[in-house]
C-alpha cells in the first residue's frame, strides 16, 4: 500500500468494481446509480485500508449495505466493530471540498474523505475529520463520565479539504473511543448474591430503596403484568410446567402452586432460561424477598439520555446446573424502565450487551408505548461484559464482572 506525505493510496480490485456495479444496477436512475457506485467503492477502499491496519469492520452492519437504505439515502458508512459508523465520502480529483449528505450528519464517529480516480483503479484517502469534538479530560468527573456524545462537528454539507487531519488522526480517534467506552469501574455481580456491596458500588440500590425516594412511584415497577390472584397464579404456574412437559410429567406439578414450591422448583431445576425468568418474575410479585428470586439492583440513570429519566435494573439468578464439574454460571437479566408519569420509554432507545472485546452480542430497541425493554444472558464466573444504552446522540455504558 503506497503512501504519500498526507495520503494513503488503496488499489480498487475487480471484485470491488463488480460489487459496486451490482448495487448501482439496482437503482432507478442513472444519477442514483452513479452515487451508489461511488459510495460503494469509497466504503470498500476504507475497509481495505482498515483491514491493513488490523481494525475490525462489519460491512453487513452498515446502512450502505442495506438495499433499502441505498435506495432512499445517500450514505457511505462503514461500521467499525464495537465503536460505530465511519462515513466514507467519495470525492473527485481537483474538488476543493467534500460533499457530506444530510443523511450522514448524525450518528457518525467521523468522516473519511476518499478521492477516486476516473478509471476507478485507485482510491486515495485524503484525510479524516472527527465527529466528537471533546477530549477525555473535558468530561465531568462523575459516575457517568463515560457518557459519550456523537454529535457531529461537521455541521454543513461541505467539508473543506484543508480541515482534514491525516490518517494517523483516525487511529488516535478510534483508540480514544475504545478507551472512553471501556475506561470505567466494573460492577462485580458475585457479591450481590451475598448481599455485599463493593466500594464505589453505592449507586446500585434495591428497588424498594429507589421507590422510597420517589414522590410518585408511578413508573413501570408498579406493574410487572402479573396478577397475584390465586386462580391466575395457579393457571400461570401450570402453564409453565406444561411448557416443560418433556422434563416434568404433569404428576410432578406441586398440588398447591400458591405455596411457591412450584415456582422455586422451576427456577432451580429447569434448563429453559425463558421459563426460569417467568417463574422468577411471578415470585417477585408474590414474595419479592424469597431467596430463589435471586438479586435485583437498580441504577438511576437520571436525565442523561436526551432528558429522559430512566432506570437500569440488573437481576441475577444462580446457575441451574447441579453438576459440580461444570463451571459456575449466572443467569442475568438487564431491563430498562422509565421514571416518567406516562410510564413509556422514548421510542428508539437501544439496549445492547457487549462482550469483553467490545463486540455486539445482543441488542433490542424500544418501540412506541413500550414500558420496558430487556435482554437476557448467561455467563461464567470471571467473565466480563458491558451494557450499553443509546438514545439519539447519547450513549451510556456500564461494565460488569461476573
Amino acid at each position: 500500500m503506497p503512501t504519500h506525505p498526507s495520503t494513503t493510496v488503496v488499489s480498487i480490485a475487480d471484485s470491488d468494481r463488480q460489487t459496486a456495479l451490482n448495487f448501482a444496477q439496482q437503482q432507478p436512475t442513472r444519477e442514483k446509480a452513479t452515487q451508489v457506485y461511488r459510495n460503494t467503492l469509497a466504503v470498500l477502499a476504507a475497509k481495505h485500508c482498515l483491514d491493513w491496519l488490523e481494525i475490525a469492520t462489519e460491512l453487513t452492519a452498515s446502512d450502505c449495505w442495506n438495499p433499502f437504505s441505498r435506495l432512499v439515502t445517500d450514505v457511505a458508512d462503514l461500521h467499525v466493530t464495537g465503536l460505530g459508523r465511519l462515513e466514507c465520502r467519495p470525492i473527485s480529483q481537483k474538488e476543493p471540498s467534500c460533499y457530506v449528505s444530510s443523511d450522514s450528519l448524525d450518528d457518525r464517529i467521523g468522516y473519511l474523505v476518499i478521492q477516486l480516480d476516473q478509471p476507478y483503479q485507485e482510491a486515495t484517502i485524503l484525510g479524516f475529520s472527527p465527529s466528537a469534538n471533546r477530549e477525555p479530560a473535558h468530561q465531568p468527573a462523575t459516575r457517568f463520565h463515560r457518557r459519550l456524545s456523537f454529535s457531529s462537528s461537521v455541521s454543513s454539507e461541505r467539508l473543506p479539504l484543508q480541515q482534514l487531519q491525516p490518517l494517523e488522526a483516525l487511529l488516535i480517534h478510534l483508540e480514544w473511543l475504545q478507551q472512553a467506552l471501556h475506561w470505567q469501574p466494573q460492577t462485580h455481580l458475585s457479591p450481590w448474591l451475598h448481599n455485599l456491596a463493593e466500594i464505589g458500588d453505592s449507586a446500585w440500590q434495591t428497588i424498594e430503596a429507589l421507590l422510597a425516594q420517589l414522590d410518585k412511584p408511578t413508573f413501570a415497577f408498579r406493574n410487572q403484568g402479573i396478577a397475584p390472584d390465586a386462580p391466575d397464579l395457579q393457571r400461570l404456574v401450570e402453564q409453565l410446567y406444561t411448557s416443560q412437559r418433556f422434563s416434568y410429567p404433569r404428576s410432578d406439578i406441586p398440588s398447591d402452586p400458591n405455596t411457591k414450591a412450584a415456582l422455586v422448583q422451576l427456577i432451580q431445576s429447569t434448563s429453559d432460561e425463558e421459563t426460569r425468568w417467568k417463574a422468577a418474575e411471578i415470585l417477585w410479585t408474590i414474595d419479592p424477598g424469597h431467596p430463589a428470586t435471586g438479586v435485583r439492583r437498580v441504577l438511576d440513570l437520571g436525565l442523561l439520555l436526551a432528558g429522559q429519566r430512566l432506570v437500569l435494573m440488573v437481576a441475577v439468578l444462580q446457575s441451574d446446573s447441579a453438576a459440580s464439574s461444570e463451571p459456575r454460571r449466572l443467569s442475568i437479566l438487564a431491563r430498562v424502565y422509565p421514571l416518567a408519569e406516562q410510564g413509556y420509554l422514548p421510542a428508539g432507545l437501544q439496549l445492547a450487551v457487549l462482550g469483553q472485546d467490545g463486540h455486539l452480542g445482543l441488542e433490542t430497541e424500544a418501540r412506541e408505548r413500550d414500558n420496558y425493554i430487556q435482554l437476557k444472558l448467561r455467563g461464567e464466573f470471571g467473565e466480563q461484559f458491558s451494557i450499553r444504552l443509546c438514545l439519539e446522540d447519547d450513549v451510556i455504558v456500564e461494565s460488569f464482572l461476573i
